[in-house]
């Protein structure tokens, strides 16, 4: 019997963060003529505690240090390793005398000379 609960409260669970995801602040106005019973209004509050649980909770979730940090090393990772395929890439295209390759890296070799050639001049 137990087990039978907390699969319907957790049916229902995965209901109220459904209607939370897809649901507008316009959904949860009541309209003018508004003709539901006691029992009725309770049950929209249950509906409604339900989905406001499940936004607190998937909020919680997104803001979890541990999910972040998770989330910021992989997108590190990422970044460095399409930086090594592309300093390849580069290399590659530098030994074949590619001429965008060969531009870029004068283009790069001046830029250190001219900050050189500064920096000596200002001692």
């Amino acid at each position: 019997m137990n087990e039978r609960i907390k699969a319907m409260e957790a049916e229902e669970l995965a209901k109220a963060r459904l209607a939370a995801q897809i649901k507008s602040p316009a959904d949860y106005d009541l309209p003018a003529d508004d003709q539901r019973d006691s029992s009725e209004i309770e049950a929209d509050l249950a509906r409604l505690r339900l989905e406001l649980a499940a936004t607190v909770d998937e909020l919680a979730g997104r803001l979890d240090p541990k999910v972040l940090t998770a989330a910021a090393k992989t997108k590190a990772k990422s970044a460095i390793s399409d930086f090594g395929v592309k300093a390849k890439q580069f290399g590659k295209d530098l030994l074949h005398a590619e001429p965008q390759a060969l531009k870029t890296a004068g283009i790069a070799a001046a830029g250190v000379i001219a900050l050189l050639l500064l920096r000596k001049l200002g001692k």
